[in-house]
């Protein structure tokens, strides 16, 4: 019997016998069958509950309008749909505040402000985690464009409390709070080492997308004589002459090392990440990314 002649010979049953039971491999079938279904980019916006508890069966017949049956069937199985959920983690410690063209901050609110956009658009939930060292303001998902507003608006007028970085406290918040599957997005320049046991955490349960901003000054210097370098977290400083060619040499080699441990260490995870520069344009960078996303996902 093929498909077609399956779906032409189905027929509904209304009439059940709640005391003859279903086997479990039937049921773990069944369920299968409706996992496998195909959606759009993969997304999967459900989860199957099955419910063999006759007090929960004949609770849900008497919400369900049209299937007071339910109450009288050995096992029911609920679809609960989901929408999908948002949650984006802003780096916003002392070294988000450096730039040459334009600040990484500013970077970080241009793209986050331009996703939660477009989540908003597909109806989607959309939440907030600020961070420093600490995770300083939390906004649970939620939709509508005031939600959107609100989000906005957190993220323009929030003044950090701290100046240092770890981003594993968000995190390993997250880790703890989130009960449905979400995809978090993280704005990071990813300058402070990272907890890898709580990204791994994270990662096993959720989606986890790691957007880092860098400037060009954090990867080469120019010829400009003497120059005193601060670190904007701890208020260190160091005096260079970029005038010496070894210097600057030296300088793009240590950028280089760094940017290889940072992307290995996100990859190691097989966490998606894409890097942004916070004086270039990020549309189309962004685009080519999420695109490639959704191929993946689908495929």
């Amino acid at each position: 019997m093929d498909a077609l002649e399956v779906l032409r010979e189905r027929r509904s049953v209304r009439a059940y016998d709640a005391t003859r039971p279903v086997a479990r491999e039937q049921i773990e079938t069944m369920v299968d069958c409706a996992r496998f279904a195909a959606t759009a980019r993969n997304v999967q916006p459900w989860e199957f509950v099955v419910v063999t508890d006759p007090a929960v069966r004949a609770s849900l017949a008497a919400l369900a309008a049209n299937g007071p049956f339910i109450a009288d069937a050995p096992v029911c199985i609920a679809v609960v749909c989901r929408e999908g959920t948002y949650y984006f983690v802003v780096d916003r410690s002392g070294s988000s505040g450096f730039g040459s063209d334009a600040r990484k901050d500013g970077k970080m609110l241009e793209v986050a402000a331009s996703l939660m956009f477009a989540a908003q658009k597909n109806h989607e939930r959309i939440g907030l985690c600020v961070v420093t060292d600490r995770v300083e303001c939390f906004v649970p998902a939620r939709q509508g464009r005031a939600h959107l507003i609100h989000l906005l608006s957190v993220l323009i007028y929030h003044r950090p409390q701290n100046r240092k970085t770890d981003i594993g406290s968000a995190i390993r918040f997250l880790s703890k709070i989130l009960i449905r599957r979400s995809s978090i997005i993280i704005l990071s320049d990813f300058l402070s080492p990272l907890s890898e046991p709580a990204l791994r955490i994270l990662r096993h349960h959720h989606e986890v997308i790691a957007i880092r901003i860098a400037d060009i000054r954090e990867q080469e210097l120019p010829d400009v004589g003497l120059v005193a370098l601060e670190d904007m977290e701890t208020g260190e400083q160091v005096l260079l002459d970029t005038s010496d060619g070894t210097v600057r040499s030296r300088y793009r080699e240590v950028a280089r090392e760094e940017d290889d441990r940072i992307l290995s260490r996100l990859r190691k995870h097989h966490t998606r990440t894409i890097t942004l520069m916070s004086g270039d344009s990020s549309f189309i960078p962004l685009r080519r990314f999420f695109s490639s996303r959704q191929q993946g996902r689908s495929g």
